[in-house]
């Protein structure tokens, strides 16, 4: 008996084999995409080992070409200063409102503006509207800087004495000793209101102390102790005005420069008529007092 396989058997097993082996192949044609598990491994392990440099590549590469396709784009700094040039103009006509709290409102969102309201405000200061030209001196003033005291200074010669009076109050705020002379000056003003300013301004830029010349605007009108001299002496004078607002403001500046001849004239203003300026005179001789202390 003969127990070999038979070939008809082994041929239908090698069919079968063979049929398996398409099935396979067709399978990976049917989805080329399908990865074997050992494929998917390899592939991870890649990209676990891939540089990290490539990715910034890739990343660096997209921003170009986004660049490339909007050429245009602006940045968020660009934005914003976009937006800033644009919220200036209406600002600027709303210092001219008939309303003086949106004149306020409009002159202190151009003061938040900083060095960027200082050109447009500079160009209005001309503007045939004095209102105009009192909050923008008004908003120079608080902003600061070599270029708005020098366009309020301008604006101590006015027309208006609204808008003089506006300037030396600006120009107390700014702290400005580049105005000492033109301020002294002022105290002869004739509209109280720019005399007392003056005065009180005098008394602010005593405060501030002195400033650097690195702006290259030079000395000051006066330097050292004649420099308190003769701004004591302009307001001694002013002790005398025949305004009450006048005297109390030079009474309180006064304090603030200090002084023997600043003493002497603030001890007769004790006897003043006006309890305001009377006030004041005690005030500035308590502060001469604590210099004198220390």
């Amino acid at each position: 008996m003969n127990h070999s396989v038979p070939k008809i058997i082994l041929l239908l097993l090698t069919l079968t084999m063979v049929g398996v082996a398409a099935g396979i192949s067709e399978s990976n044609k049917e989805n080329p995409n399908e990865t074997t598990m050992l494929d998917m491994n390899e592939s991870e392990t890649q990209q676990a080992v891939e540089p990290p440099t490539l990715t910034m590549v890739g990343v660096a590469a997209g921003i170009n070409e986004g660049n490339n396709e909007n050429p245009n784009a602006t940045t968020i700094l660009d934005t914003n200063e976009s937006e800033t040039q644009q919220a200036i103009e209406p600002l600027i006509k709303a210092l001219g409102n008939d309303d003086i709290n949106s004149r306020k409102e409009a002159r202190f969102a151009l003061e938040e503006m900083e060095e960027d309201a200082v050109d447009p405000l500079i160009e209005v200061i001309d503007s045939e509207n004095p209102e105009i030209r009192c909050e923008a001196a008004l908003a120079l003033g608080n902003i600061g800087g070599q270029k708005a005291e020098k366009a309020i200074i301008q604006l101590l010669k006015d027309e208006d004495p609204e808008v003089r009076s506006g300037a030396a109050l600006a120009l107390g705020n700014a702290r400005s000793q580049r105005a000492e002379k033109q301020l002294i000056q002022a105290l002869s003003d004739e509209d109280e209101r720019v005399r007392s300013n003056s005065a009180w301004a005098l008394g602010e830029i005593e405060k501030a102390g002195s400033s650097s010349e690195e702006d290259g605007w030079g000395e000051t009108l006066f330097s050292g102790k004649v420099e308190n001299e003769k701004i004591v002496e302009a307001l001694n004078l002013s002790l005398e005005d025949n305004n009450s607002e006048v005297r109390s403001s030079a009474a309180e500046a006064l304090g603030k420069l200090g002084g023997e001849k600043a003493e002497e004239s603030l001890i007769k203003a004790l006897s003043d008529e006006d309890r305001k300026v009377r006030r004041n005179a005690v005030e500035a001789l308590g502060k001469i007092g604590d210099k004198k202390s220390h």
